[in-house]
């Protein structure tokens, strides 16, 4: 797997969650069947990179930012 399509996959999760409030099974439907626990720990691994690293935080607002005009 490559890390940066995981990031990307995983900030979609994230964006999914928090901002359209999506179930994690819903999402998972949505990414090819994924379980909802892979899901959770995606959501959990950008949770983690925030507090972490300010350039994942960045990164999501600028996603946020263009999606949501």
């Amino acid at each position: 797997r490559k890390p940066h399509l995981v990031y990307a996959r995983n900030i979609c999760y994230y964006i999914s969650k928090t901002e359209l409030d999506i179930s994690l099974s819903k999402i998972g439907e949505y990414f090819n069947k994924k379980d909802h626990t892979t899901i959770s720990y995606g959501i959990d691994k950008i949770i983690d990179m925030i507090n972490k690293d300010p350039k994942t935080k960045t990164d999501i607002t600028y996603i946020k930012d263009k999606l949501f005009v």
